[in-house]
């Protein structure tokens, strides 16, 4: 058995601890970072749409974590835009929470601004917009892949387990906290109380929902990847 000398080996540690190092480093830059209640990182990008139904400013605690963009499809730049050839009024602002939060979580993984005009051109022009019905789920895993992007619909367990990562969810809610009829939510990470942390696109300002509220509506629910 060859013994090293103690002046090696102590080197060669030293030269490992310094590559373990170095990785680490590395990984925490590339990596998502951990998500904190206290993150105060605020892209909002909101107006006032100015609508009687949708006049509430947006609040002031409106900062997101996992700086996840927060865009409203009711922002006064894009909310009068209508949403397909319905021939029923419809707007963006009216029923375009589905590539609204598309175009959030998208951004959020591009790191540029993809706003809703354009995420909810593509859904009209991929026959993603059933007219009287918002935005099918099927652009959920259809659009990302115009964006270099995967997606995939998961289980809620699963969902908790991207959400610990700090990668974003999309859900589809069903009657209950978020919606009367129908609705699509951004679901951004978990807060130091327990509940979620929520990109609401509409006018409810829902910025936060326990677990309970959410598994009470959710219909669906998908992450989006590269």
């Amino acid at each position: 058995m060859i013994r090293l000398p103690i002046k090696y080996i102590a080197l060669h540690n030293a030269q490992k601890t310094l590559t373990f190092l170095f990785i680490g480093i590395i990984f925490f830059i590339f990596s998502p970072q951990p998500i904190s209640a206290a993150d105060t990182t605020t892209n909002c990008w909101v107006t006032n749409y100015g609508t009687p139904d949708e006049n509430d400013t947006l609040p002031a605690g409106c900062a997101t974590l996992a700086r996840v963009p927060l865009y409203k499809q009711w922002d006064s730049r894009w909310g009068r835009i209508p949403y397909g050839n319905c021939g029923d009024g419809s707007t963006l602002a009216s029923s375009a929470c589905g590539s609204t939060s598309l175009a959030m979580v998208i951004s959020y993984h591009l790191g540029r601004e993809v706003l809703p005009p354009e995420t909810s051109q593509k859904a009209v022009a991929n026959g993603w917009r059933p007219c009287g019905n918002g935005t099918a789920w099927a652009a959920m895993t259809g659009m990302p892949p115009l964006y270099g992007l995967r997606g995939k619909a998961i289980s809620w367990n699963e969902a908790k387990t991207y959400l610990s990562l700090g990668i974003p969810i999309i859900q589809s809610h069903g009657r209950g906290l978020f919606t009367s009829e129908g609705h699509f939510v951004v679901v951004t990470g978990k807060l130091s109380n327990g509940k979620y942390a929520i990109n609401d696109p509409d006018g409810r300002h829902i910025t936060e929902a326990s677990e309970g509220q959410i598994t009470a509506s959710n219909k669906a629910q998908w992450v989006i990847y590269r």
